[in-house]
């Protein structure tokens, strides 16, 4: 299939690195003020509140724009600080809390931009008056923006001209009676002073401060402003801590070991303590000394080293001795001070680390065991605070123990009586026999009871009122005592038994000769008594026991089976007729049915609660999962055939019915709770976890060390296994807990270096990793790289090899040679590590010479060799394999590199070691960044000249295309399933696309790659790769997988005895083909082949994002749904900058507006709309659909056939006039479907 120019571009994970922090009361009421710690990642704003020693998050919004400065300040007479946020494009607002509406509102909003003046270059600053009279905003050289506050807000700005050019920082001075600033500066002889001008609001001038200027010293890149009585400013600098009082010289100064504090945090209101922070991570406080006899006069310095935390970027000091670390390099940390040095030597202990994947320098995707879920290793960090990072989309367990066992059919715990806190007993069934492992002893040891039947296979066990639990076997029911062992009343059918489930109250079986009975406990006489029976037409396949609420409104706890408002229900799943029969326990008579399309049968079911709705799932035998809502209602119900006296019943309806592909083999039920929210793992040779969030279901996959299908769990809090899960395989017992319920996990490993470029090796199952580190020799800094190979499941070091001096490692990748004289084997070949690197030195601007470096790895011992090695004259800047060669980046060419032994050597030297030759090359680059291949065409990302694709055929490299635009590339790929589509990213946070036009008549325009689609990040985008994180089931059926792992919307269970004919026989839209996501029955929800149009792009502040390729019809839908939120509203923009202007493309030369993308994060903020305003939308959006250009909706109405609107599962209010009546239900269904796919 031909790709698409059309993509939806989303963020997978939001930016993780912290680049401003503060402490101010933003949320507090009008009686009592709060300590909020404000957050600013990227484009988003997180409120943090301590509680219990530990940062909750009190609110977090999305701008529209990147967070360039930020600062906060108190309006008169008012009791709540505000925000005040400068974004890109040099827009500001003014953030406040609502304390009625329970959000952030925006107060004010401007631009302050000035299209003439050039930008600072030490970056944009907002300083505030600490007397909450004057905002200023250091924007362009030579230039102060000054905004006015006043009681009723912001007055208009005005501009104040400065004659330095070179400010390094700037702030306000406390205690003046105008505002005055303290300017620390450099001048053309690159010496440094400080100097205070006052602002004279009046003649909107600057006049002379109180200060005269004063030489610092030469390294000085900070000032922090005390307050009164002292007053002054403290002047950091590399080597030197100085005070300065403004009334004299430099009062006190002390020396410091060489280093560049990043950050400070003020402690106390008198501002006699700081703490300091430098690049290295080492936290200092910093105390000024008060002369007794003169209060308000210094009287000298005190440093104290406290320990080394994550390289700061910015500190926050919380109170109570809490300190908020936040990093752009390293993790983001919660501290708390402690008064003595603990054993590690520091004065404070971490309390919680808050993950930080930022700056992501390179990534790979890796297909790991865990049943083909993929992995995404990133090269994250900087510094000491380097570290790889493996992303899953998933949960992981963590195991606490691990038991060889085979042959477990399934598996249950049980508490010793029924005050227990604990489980103690894991009954296991195997095929003929039943055992029971038991916590003695601190371990798990297998016993034996008088009263269980331990020479038969058990359908289900579980625990009883009044310290019993029941076993059932396929012979009987047996009650137990937990206490005494002693077998309490049994139970024995006529029939045996074939499937059972039970709660604490009953237990419902089915035996063969399509009886189905349900059985109580008599609790005075602790016996097994028969309450209901019912003979069916057919066998029954699997069965659940659930609570239904008797009223419409009402709710219950699944477990609660002493609750007054439940209705018990029985969900039995049919082998012959394929349905899915619905009982009250009461009676067992029916109150629903539906029949499963499709010849696949139902293998479980489970009647469950989450988040107050009810839901009934039915797990296929070909690893789908299907859903309904449940809907009871109380009804009278009366027996025509005996005229009995009226009796309470109720009636269910099953609406919302949806597929969902989980894997290819049988799906099995078990529920338990994680953090007191009730959760479903659907087991299966990918065993997922279901939950629910905002009223929506979602999915994870529960990743394990086992690769193994998972066939069964029981929930197992024993006392020393807390809050645990056991789970079953057909080779072992694994005991362990599940990280927190979220979207992705994100592992660390540390290194203590640099990671720069990442490669992977299936073959050897080895990591190639390139890193550099920075040490001190003879007080002099050099930095020093290696490459690390690393084992892919421990992650431990297997080999190492260092670089020279001044040598740098630029790329990394694997290569298999077609004919490599090394290979012990003409049919195998070996796989090489390729890396290559160039020489740096500081005073030259370009590396004159560059390697490429070849590793083997030996087998079975996995020792890593250097192979081959090849000099060139220039820096190799990219690798990467095509056509059982190695093309190169050399400098402005690219070279193609063949292994092989020359020719013209002598029959004496044919032995000697392959080399490295050039077979082609091609010319007409400035710097060939970027290399990325598929089939047997090259993508070149260039320095300055965009793109370029080359064909390697024949022995040579021909330029079929280039981008003649100029554009600074940090990314290139290549997406879709045909070569035709190229993506990029430049140095001004835009994403876009080129495509190679084949088809065009003049070889002009085939040698022109064409823009397709633009839209601006605000992000620095480092890398690219295909792929997914959300995988697909192997030889899964993509008409049926809804988009992997979306569900896809089939027609409502009222319909469901048509057998899905009506369905099938929805005409599509007319615009598209039968993927069109106007049916339906779509089957994915992009229109195109799962994952098959999919990129990952790693960015800057540790964000990572996804493009998905669309096709026209899905295009036309997400793009109706973002034209209707900006045409409504709905979704006001707090910055100034519409989400329009802000996602359109600009850099030095143009600007344009978004094109063929659709913003992934706007649309998917419509989940948390409320139903007033997704009713809004859907008519908006039905309004955008039906009003298509000319070109799109010049569609010949003979081409649908008539259909009456009663037609279930179409959308449209006239197939013959093409018009679109989505719903709410409907949009938002489309867009979850989506949101799973990344």
């Amino acid at each position: 299939m031909s790709g698409t120019p059309y993509s939806y571009i989303v963020t997978a994970q939001k930016p993780t690195a912290v680049n401003y922090s503060m402490v101010c009361n933003f949320t507090g009421s009008d009686d009592e003020e709060s300590q909020d710690l404000i957050v600013f990642k990227g484009n988003c704003i997180e409120v943090f509140n301590l509680k219990n020693d530990k940062l909750q998050v009190f609110e977090s919004l999305p701008l529209t724009g990147m967070v360039r400065s930020t600062g906060y300040y108190r309006p008169h007479a008012q009791k709540r600080d505000v925000l005040l946020v400068l974004t890109e494009g040099e827009y500001y607002c003014v953030l406040s809390y609502d304390t009625t509406l329970k959000k952030i509102v925006s107060k004010a909003i401007g631009n302050v931009k000035d299209k003439v003046l050039r930008e600072i270059e030490t970056g944009q600053k907002v300083v505030i008056d600490p007397d909450d009279r004057l905002v200023g905003m250091l924007l362009y050289d030579g230039q102060l923006k000054v905004i006015p506050i006043e009681a009723n807000g912001l007055r208009d700005p005005f501009n104040l001209s400065l004659d330095e050019t070179k400010i390094i920082d700037l702030k306000f001075l406390y205690g003046c009676m105008r505002p005055t600033l303290c300017m620390l500066f450099e001048d053309t002889k690159r010496q440094r002073f400080i100097r205070t001008l006052t602002i004279d609001t009046r003649e909107l001038e600057f006049i002379p401060g109180p200060w005269s200027q004063q030489a610092v010293d030469c390294g000085a890149n900070m000032i922090i402003p005390v307050p009164l009585p002292l007053g002054g400013v403290i002047v950091i600098a590399s080597t030197t801590l100085s005070y300065y009082a403004g009334t004299s010289e430099m009062v006190y100064c002390v020396e410091v070991q060489y280093t560049q504090t990043l950050c400070f945090a003020r402690i106390n209101r008198e501002g006699t303590r700081y703490l300091l922070g430098d690049c290295r991570g080492v936290l200092i406080v910093l105390v000024l000394t008060v002369d007794v006899q003169q209060p308000g006069k210094v009287s000298g310095i005190i440093i104290d080293y406290l320990g080394v935390t994550s390289a700061p970027e910015t500190i926050s000091y919380l109170g109570d001795g809490f300190v908020f670390i936040g990093s752009v390099f390293g993790d983001n940390q919660l501290i708390k001070l402690l008064d003595e040095k603990n054993d590690q030597g520091s004065s404070f202990e971490v309390v919680e680390v808050f993950p930080n994947i930022g700056p992501i320098v390179d990534m790979c995707l890796v297909e790991s065991n865990r049943g083909g879920q993929g992995q995404l290793v990133t090269c994250s960090g900087a510094y000491k605070d380097g570290s790889l990072r493996i992303v899953r989309n998933g949960i992981g367990l963590h195991e606490q123990a691990s038991l060889d066992v085979s042959g477990i059919k399934g598996i249950w715990s049980i508490r010793a009586s029924s005050s227990s806190l604990f489980d103690k007993f894991l009954i296991q069934s195997f095929i003929g026999e039943s055992r029971i492992l038991a916590m003695e002893a601190d371990e798990l040891s297998e016993i034996e009871m008088e009263g269980f039947e331990g020479l038969r296979s058990s359908l289900f066990c579980g625990n009883m009122l009044h310290d019993s639990f029941v076993q059932v076997t396929d012979r009987s029911v047996r009650l137990i005592d937990t206490v005494t062992f002693a077998l309490l009343s049994e139970f024995v059918p006529e029939r045996p038994i074939t499937v059972a489930s039970g709660d604490v109250h009953t237990i419902v079986i089915a035996c063969s000769g399509c009886e189905v009975i349900s059985l109580n406990v008599d609790p005075a006489s602790r016996a097994i008594k028969k309450a209901a029976s019912i003979v069916l037409d057919h066998d029954v396949a699997c069965v659940s026991l659930g609570m239904l609420p008797s009223l419409p409104t009402g709710k219950m706890e699944v477990e609660g089976a002493e609750s007054a408002v439940a209705w018990p229900v029985v969900a039995l799943g049919m082998w012959t007729d394929n349905s899915i029969r619905l009982h009250e326990l009461s009676s067992l008579h029916e109150v629903s049915r539906t029949s499963i399309t499709g010849e696949t049968q139902a293998r479980d079911v489970l009647i469950v609660e989450l988040e107050s709705k009810y839901y009934l799932m039915v797990g296929l035998g070909d690893g789908h999962l299907l859903t309904y809502q449940m809907l009871s209602n109380p009804m009278i119900r009366v027996d025509d055939a005996t005229h009995e006296a009226p009796t309470a019943s109720m009636e269910v309806t099953l609406t919302d019915k949806r597929l969902c592909a989980l894997g290819t083999l049988p799906v099995t039920f078990s529920c338990f709770r994680n953090s007191g929210e009730m959760c479903v793992l659907a087991a299966c040779d990918r065993p997922t976890i279901i939950y629910s969030r905002n009223q929506k279901i979602l999915f994870s996959v529960l990743n394990t060390s086992k690769s193994t299908k998972i066939n069964g769990m029981t929930p197992f809090h024993a006392e020393n296994f807390p809050d645990c899960l056991a789970l079953t395989s057909e080779s072992c017992l694994l005991i362990g807990n599940i990280e927190d319920i979220q979207k992705l996990h994100i592992q660390s490993i540390p290194l203590g270096e640099e990671p720069r470029r990442i490669a992977h090796s299936s073959k050897s199952s080895l990591y190639a990793v390139v890193t550099s580190k920075t040490v001190m020799t003879n007080g002099i800094e050099e930095t020093m790289c290696r490459v690390l190979f690393l084992d892919d499941s421990s992650m431990e070091l297997i080999s190492s090899y260092d670089l020279e001096l001044l040598e740098t490692g630029f790329a990394c990748t694997t290569v298999e040679f077609a004919a490599d004289p090394l290979s012990s084997s003409a049919s195998t070949s070996k796989e090489y590590f390729a890396i290559s690197t160039g020489y740096i030195v500081n005073d030259e601007p370009d590396a004159d010479r560059g390697r490429v470096l070849l590793f083997e790895v030996s087998s079975p011992v996995r020792k890593v060799d250097l192979a081959v090695e090849r000099d060139f004259k220039a820096a190799v800047y990219s690798l990467a394999a095509v056509g059982g060669r190695l093309a190169a980046g050399v400098g402005s060419k690219v070279q193609v590199l063949n292994l092989r032994v020359m020719d013209d050597i002598s029959q004496a030297t044919y032995s000697s070691r392959p080399e490295l030759l050039v077979e082609c090359s091609h010319s007409g680059h400035i710097l060939s960044l970027y290399l990325k291949v598929k089939g047997d065409l090259l993508l070149i990302g260039d320095l300055v000249r965009s793109m370029t694709v080359l064909q390697y055929h024949g022995g040579r490299l021909l330029e079929l295309a280039r981008d003649y635009n100029s554009n600074y590339m940090r990314a290139v790929e290549i997406m879709g399933t045909t070569e035709d589509h190229f993506f990029g990213s430049d140095d001004h946070g835009n994403l876009f696309s080129l495509r190679r036009n084949e088809a065009a008549t003049s070889e002009d325009a085939r040698s022109k790659l064409d823009p397709e689609s633009e839209f601006h990040t605000g992000e620095f985008v480092n890398v690219m790769r295909r792929g997914s994180l959300v995988s697909q089931p192997a030889e899964s059926d993509t008409a049926a997988a809804g988009g992997g792992r979306g569900l896809q919307k089939l027609p409502d269970a009222s319909s469901s005895s048509t057998s899905g004919g009506e369905a099938a026989a929805t005409p599509s839209s007319g615009f598209g083909d039968s993927d069109s996501i106007f049916k339906a029955d779509y089957s994915t929800v992009t229109g195109l082949p799962p994952g098959s149009h999919s990129l990952l792009f790693g960015t800057v502040s540790g964000s990572i994002g996804c493009i998905l390729g669309l096709s026209l019809d899905s295009y036309r839908f997400f793009r109706a749904i973002e034209k209707a939120l900006q045409s409504l509203n709905l979704l006001p923009s707090r910055t100034g900058l519409s989400q329009q202007d802000w996602r359109s493309f600009r850099n030095e030369l143009r600007c344009s507006p978004q094109r063929n993308a659709v913003d992934g994060d706007l649309v998917e903020r419509v989940l948390d709309l409320d139903l007033a305003s997704l009713s809004l939308l859907a008519r908006e959006v039905n309004d955008e659909l039906n009003n298509l250009p000319p070109s799109c909706s010049n569609v010949d109405s003979n081409a649908f056939p008539a259909a009456p609107s009663s037609t279930p599962g179409l959308i449209f209010k006239n197939i013959g006039t093409n018009k679109y009546q989505l719903s709410a239900e409907e949009i938002v269904r489309r867009i979850e479907d989506i949101a799973r796919l990344h």
